[in-house]
Formats: structure tokens, C-alpha cells, sequence
């Protein structure tokens, strides 16, 4: 009778402590599986951010170049404009010296 007792203790014992093993295993998979899914958000997040500085680097450039582009006609009609106006004053200044027959 004891024996049978000592055997079905012994066998109980090794069913509890076969339940906590696959629930500490089930755990740390559980773990696993979010520290993980958790990398690769990280992982993601960096790429985007990534993405983003040169995205916003490029449209800075092109609003560079657009700039300097605006500058340079303006420069280039105004100096046009000055250089018409200069060469009709010239000509009715020219135009008023000659003599008239």
C-alpha cells in the first residue's frame, strides 16, 4: 500500500513538474516571438526614418536649384531690359547728333 502511495506521488511530481516545463518553454517562445516581432519594427522604423532624411534631402536640393535657377533669370531679364533700354537711348541720342538734310 505504501509503495502504490510513494508511486502515485512520485508520479504526480512528475506530471507537475513536466506542466511547468512546457509552461516556462511556452513562455520563453512566447518571448522569443515578441522580442523578435519587436526587432523587426525597430529594424523597419530605422529604414523609414532613413528613407525619409534622403527624401527630405533631395526636395531641399531641388528648392536649392529652383532658387538659384529664379535668381539667374531674374538677373539675366533684368540685365536684357537695362541693355535694350541703354541701346535705344543711345540710338535716339546717336539719331539727335546727325546732322538733318
Amino acid at each position: 500500500m505504501h509503495f502504490i502511495a510513494q508511486a502515485s506521488l512520485l508520479d504526480v511530481r512528475k506530471k507537475i513538474y513536466a506542466l511547468d516545463i512546457e509552461n516556462k518553454m511556452a513562455t520563453k517562445l512566447f518571448d522569443y516571438g515578441i522580442n523578435k516581432a519587436e526587432g523587426e519594427i525597430s529594424l523597419q522604423k530605422e529604414i523609414v526614418s532613413k528613407q525619409k532624411l534622403i527624401r527630405n534631402g533631395f526636395i531641399g536640393g531641388f528648392a536649392i536649384v529652383l532658387l538659384f535657377a529664379g535668381v539667374f533669370l531674374s538677373q539675366r531679364n533684368g540685365l536684357a531690359k537695362r541693355r535694350n533700354g541703354v541701346m535705344n537711348c543711345c540710338s535716339t541720342f546717336c539719331l539727335k547728333k546727325l546732322p538733318r538734310n
